[in-house]
């Protein structure tokens, strides 16, 4: 079997996730006979603080503005992969920063609030410095578009907020038919 495991906070936003290979080295470190019990909870506490997937939020919006990805045993604990989220002042998602600078634009239907299209830029951007959070005129400025290598999805909706139809970056369509 294969178990994972959460934590939230006191609001009920997920802090840490412990996938299915690292919530097996917590059982493996809680069912080690030979470690003491506070042997053990520094060890699962550390597990936790350097390896599990990490959701920071913001404290004012509760707007989810960063993650910190699972490190492995041989990894980094101190240079981990970073993603950074930005928002509009509607509190829609407008930016996603990846651990590399590649960046994804996406504006939103203003009523169904879901993608109307979504720019992945092929020049990544440098993400020393981001905090994620409300998107600034410096965050935006950040971003070198190239419409030659830039690749951009385009989504329709009914009236109803189905999704009616995609256009793929290669101009691919998919149509969808909702009754």
């Amino acid at each position: 079997t294969h178990g994972s495991a959460k934590q939230f906070d006191d609001w009920g936003q997920l802090i840490r996730e412990a996938t299915p290979l690292l919530y097996a080295k917590i059982l493996a470190i809680k069912n080690n006979p030979k470690l003491t019990p506070t042997e053990i909870a520094t060890q699962v506490a550390n597990v936790w603080s350097d390896q599990s997937l990490r959701h920071f939020y913001d404290n004012t919006t509760g707007l989810l503005i960063l993650n910190i990805d699972i490190v492995p045993d041989s990894g980094d604990i101190l240079n981990p992969a970073k993603t950074f989220y930005y928002y509009n002042l509607d509190r829609r998602p407008v930016l996603t920063v990846g651990p590399k600078g590649q960046a994804t634009q996406t504006t939103s239907d203003p009523i169904f609030d879901k993608p109307t299209s979504q720019t992945r830029y092929e020049t990544g951007i440098n993400v020393a410095g981001l905090t994620g959070g409300f998107i600034t005129p410096a965050v935006t400025a950040l971003i070198t578009p190239n419409a030659m290598l830039d690749q951009t999805d385009q989504y329709e909706y009914d009236r109803a907020g189905n999704e009616e139809k995609h256009t793929d970056a290669e101009g691919y369509v998919t149509k969808n038919h909702t009754d």
